[in-house]
């Protein structure tokens, strides 16, 4: 079949089951609503001016259809959500970048008691276009990640976090497998009853293929909940020192560290978030990356029925070290995006997008736009 053959066959199956299947909150319910079961249908409709995110621009139509199974139970202490789904993809005029790519997530949560916390596992492959490379690639992802907080005296707690994530890129001998390590901890002062201050540290080991260690050391101070009246969220800054060794590598660099996501509540309606990072990053090619990305959102519900969000984004990558060569890129973006619910389970969406690539790379110098037309159902 076709790809758009492909997709008027999903939409009709879809539409059909959306408003002929009566309105549940879940597909099974158990020990007394406790413990549920979802499950979730979506298609898609897209076209990519630039599949590679290459200056030797080539566009394409992309159908994609994807199913899950989502599981969550909320009984005793400690509650559980596991997914299990899958995600097909077809390309109209390069075949080659057709994909299958499954994906699973099993996650613990305690929010109740003394201590809190939540851990989370998960493994998924993944197809995109390496910024870095300027190729598509395809990779099996796999992310674990634990978290907790303890209350220690009064006004003083603890939080910690320890992560793992490892990049495994298929098929693809240019790109270079990554194997990341994070540990954190933060002191938090409960200053009023709306709003944290805090200081923590983070150590990071990213290991690479290619036998390159990265250690970073992160020292940050900030507040966390109500900063002011009508804006809420996470403000952290400080500095940052990375020391990278490898064969004939030796190299130190610092920066400024930077983690800012902020959400003002214009009215009941509308809210802008706007979001700021800036960190090391080390590259599918085996470089470390100074980056600074900046986005701001806004979010506006129409009715009970349509939504509307818009955005803009900015930021660089400084590719570091001998390896590094120099190579600067900087980046525009803009979306748009509209969704409709047109019954309880069924949500269609439209999304644009452009993006503008400005590099001392020849290769990575480009413009990207996108138009996603999509539709899913939760049952």
């Amino acid at each position: 079949m076709k790809p758009v053959g492909l997709l008027r066959a999903a939409l009709l199956a879809l539409l059909t089951l959306g408003v002929l299947t009566p309105g549940v909150l879940a597909l099974f319910r158990f020990n007394d609503s406790r413990e549920r079961l979802f499950l979730l249908l979506s298609t898609s409709l897209g076209w990519d001016s630039n599949v590679f995110a290459s200056a030797n621009e080539k566009s394409d139509t992309i159908v994609t259809a994807a199913a899950s199974i989502d599981y969550s139970r909320r009984a005793g202490i400690i509650g559980v959500n596991a997914s299990l789904g899958m995600e097909l993809g077809r390309f109209v005029e390069f075949n080659s970048e057709d994909y299958v790519n499954p994906r699973a997530s099993f996650g613990l949560v305690k929010t109740t008691g003394r201590t809190t916390g939540s851990l989370s596992l998960g493994a998924a492959r993944e197809s995109r276009a390496d910024v870095a490379a300027n190729v598509r690639a395809e990779s099996w992802n796999y992310d674990s990640l634990f978290k907790v907080r303890y209350p220690v005296i009064d006004r003083y707690s603890l939080s910690g976090s320890l992560g793992y994530n490892m990049r495994d890129f298929t098929e693809n001998p240019l790109l270079v497998d990554l194997a990341t390590a994070t540990a954190s901890a933060d002191l938090l002062y409960a200053y009023d009853s709306r709003r944290d201050l805090f200081a923590g540290y983070r150590l990071r080991l990213t290991d690479s293929a290619l036998d390159t260690q990265s250690y970073d050391h992160a020292f940050t101070l900030g507040v966390t909940g109500r900063i002011i009246p009508r804006l809420n969220g996470t403000v952290r800054v400080g500095y940052q020192f990375r020391d990278t060794t490898g064969l004939l590598r030796n190299e130190d660099f610092s920066a400024v560290n930077a983690g800012i996501a902020l959400t003002w509540t214009l009215s009941r309606r509308t809210n802008l978030t706007g979001q700021i990072s800036k960190d090391f990053a080390t590259t599918s090619t085996d470089i470390t990356n100074d980056t600074v990305a900046a986005t701001l959102d806004f979010k506006m519900a129409v009715n009970a029925k349509l939504g509307a969000t818009a955005g803009v984004g900015y930021g660089t990558a400084d590719f570091l070290g001998t390896r590094g060569a120099g190579r600067r890129d900087t980046y525009a973006t803009a979306t748009a995006s509209a969704q409709y619910l047109l019954t309880e389970k069924v949500n269609f969406s439209l999304t644009a997008s452009h993006l503008r690539n400005w590099s001392t790379l020849a290769l990575a110098d480009y413009d990207r736009n996108a138009v996603t037309l999509g539709l899913s159902c939760r049952f």
